[in-house]
């Protein structure tokens, strides 16, 4: 949808059915949606048309919450309802890294411009950063009370991370360091 004017950009010829969530890719040519059944579906939005469909993508686990795309548009990190993050290869499907942040639930994710630091948040109500090539723990910060973190969002403009808290707090973090 064009944000001014309400037109239809694109419509995907194919049909996705089942669509729990989805994410854009950071160029907003892909979009990556998790589907019923276990499985994801990537789009490619210009040709207009589901370029990879990866079955059993979560594993074992149920519904995720969480999807994002990485800068470069090579990976795909999905969060399970159990709060794991797991790493996939955008072009193959193959998993590439699981992780386990400090969270029950994650509710959103989103990469930095370098496509390797991901910040997740969920029910905790902190904010975690994952190094997803290394496989490491970067860091947890924010509040650890009764108040989830619902959104984050990077943006690489002005390197900052924005997160949404369940009580109407929307907090600006340093993206950069």
């Amino acid at each position: 949808w064009h944000l001014r004017t309400g037109a239809v950009l694109a419509t995907v010829a194919q049909p996705v059915k089942g669509v729990h969530h989805a994410s854009l890719s950071p160029s907003g040519r892909h979009a990556v949606c998790l589907l019923s059944g276990n499985s994801l579906a990537l789009l490619d939005l210009r040709a207009r048309k589901v370029v990879g469909h990866f079955d059993g993508a979560m594993h074992p686990w149920r519904t995720g919450y969480a999807l994002a795309v990485d800068p470069q548009e090579r990976h795909v990190a999905t969060c399970p309802q159990q709060g794991w993050v797991c790493v996939y290869d955008a072009d193959s499907g193959r998993p590439q890294r699981i992780l386990r942040p400090d969270h029950d639930m994650i509710y959103d994710a989103t990469y930095f411009a370098d496509g390797t630091r991901l910040a997740v948040v969920g029910t905790t109500g902190a904010t975690t950063v994952v190094d997803t090539v290394e496989g490491k723990l970067l860091g947890t910060w924010g509040t650890r009370k009764h108040d989830a973190t619902r959104d984050v969002l990077y943006l690489p403009r002005r390197k900052l991370l924005t997160t949404v808290h369940s009580d109407g707090v929307v907090r600006m973090w340093d993206g950069a360091s």
